[in-house]
This record gives structure tokens, sequence and C-alpha cells, in this order.
């Protein structure tokens, strides 16, 4: 496990990285309704995993936040007694929680939550550069607890946040967080079955536009390799081998014209 914590003017945010074997395989997140708005919308696990959100009341918490998790028991193991009673004690305290085994940032890091970001256009990278550039793109997940505190006061209401506060109601709180996420294991076999086949189901969706642009990359560099070869036929006095690259752009262009035959298999009486 790896924590990192975060100050700006009006929250604090712990970051706690876990391994694959310290954490099961769920995405759960307890926000204030505006921020639950905010996550949901720009927060890629988020809005892949969790398509709901719930109100926190039913589970003892103020009705001023709203719960999204991927699977039902999480809501429960995750808000126990000690837990609830914290935000109860502390209302203006919990910006938001966030934990998730699929985290992978915003929406805004790249154009397509499905997509490995595009390595830029190069003339002089080699195939292999250009291949070790989308290999170091593929799709990597963090396994992560986020806790964000307010700094400031809420709904009129004050806020008595101090250095010793932040340093210990809030450390222990995150430790405490902390520990309980990593030793939560999904006990029953639908949530299991759940959580695989969503994993499956966005792990198919970007291999297909992993290699949707690899095409796109083999194609660019045929269009470059053929240009290449356009430049040096045009620089050419050779006649002969102008004829040759004509006679072969005809062949190229009649084929690319030709309307494609499906195969069909008929099988035999």
């Amino acid at each position: 496990m790896a924590a990192i914590i975060k100050s700006t003017n009006d929250t604090i945010v712990y970051t706690v990285d876990y391994s694959k074997e310290d954490m099961d395989t769920f995405v759960f997140c307890l926000a204030r309704k505006r921020c639950a708005a905010k996550l949901h919308r720009d927060m890629i696990d988020l809005s892949q995993f969790c398509p709901e959100k719930k109100a926190a009341d039913r589970k003892g918490l103020s009705s001023s936040y709203q719960i999204l998790s991927e699977l039902g028991e999480v809501s429960s193991a995750i808000i126990d007694t000690k837990i609830a009673d914290f935000m109860n004690r502390s209302p203006d305290a919990i910006e938001y929680i966030h934990v998730s085994d699929q985290y992978t940032g915003t929406k805004t890091q790249t154009t397509d939550p499905q997509s490995p970001p595009t390595p830029a256009p190069t003339n002089t990278g080699t195939a292999a550069q250009q291949q070790d550039a989308l290999n170091a793109s593929e799709r990597a997940v963090r396994r992560v607890l986020i806790v964000a505190f307010n700094l400031v006061p809420q709904n009129g209401q004050s806020l008595q946040v101090t250095s010793e506060l932040a340093s210990n109601d809030y450390l222990h709180f995150v430790l405490y967080l902390m520990n309980r996420v990593g030793s939560f294991r999904l006990t029953s076999k639908e949530s299991k079955a759940k959580a695989n086949k969503n994993r499956q189901r966005i792990e198919e969706t970007f291999l297909k536009s992993v290699n949707q642009q690899r095409q796109e990359q083999a194609q660019q560099r045929r269009e470059e390799q053929r240009r290449a070869e356009k430049e040096k036929v045009m620089k050419s006095d050779d006649p002969e081998l102008q004829r040759k690259w004509d006679e072969k752009e005809h062949k190229r262009e009649m084929k690319r014209r030709q309307p494609k035959m499906k195969q069909m298999k008929i099988k035999s009486m």
C-alpha cells in the first residue's frame, strides 16, 4: 500500500493505493449530492460501473449524501457503525469517499474513456517506436481509496478544523477505512459474477479500441510509405519507372472501387 495526502484551500485529500492482492473487485462512492453528480459525470470508473445514485439516508447517514455502488453488498460492508458515527458527529467533514479497483482518472484525461491515448503522428518514427508508444498506453487501472475532507463550513454550519483535527481524527478515520477496505471480500456468488462480467465487458471494449487504433496506425504507415515512394518516383527522370508507378496506382484505385463481396458458405446436402 502507498498513501498520498494532498491539501488545497478548502479540502484535504487522502489517497491510498492497494496492490491487487489487498483489495477485492468493486467500485463504490459516497459523496455529497452535488459532488456525487460531478464525480459520476467525470470519473471513468464511476460512470462505467455505477449506473445509479441512491440516497444515503437508508444507511443511517445524512440525506445530503448519495451512494454510487457497483454491488449492493459493498455499501453495507463499507458503511458500518463507526463510519456512520463519525459522519454524524462531523456532518460537514466528508466531501466524498471513493473506493475502486478500476480507477483510471477522469474522462478529460482521454478523449474516449475506452481508448488509450493516441500517440502523436510522426514521419520519422519507426514502426517499432510507434508500437512501443501504443503498448505503453494500454489500459492500466489503480486500486485506490480516496477520501476528501472539507476544511470550510458547509450549509452555513460551523466546521471547526484545526491541524490537530486534520492530523488525528481525519487520519484515524482514513486508517480505519483503509483497513476495512483491505479486509473486505465479496461473499455473494451473484456479486462476484456481476463484478467479473462488468470487468470483462469493459476489457473487451477496450481491446476492440486498441485493435482499431493499431489498424489505423498500420494504415497510416502504409500511406506514408506510398507517399515516400511516389516522391521518389516523381524526382526520378526514368519514364519507365513512372509508367510502372502509374500502372500500380491505377490497379490499386480500381481494386479500391470494386464492391466488396461477402463470402457465403453453402452446406452440402
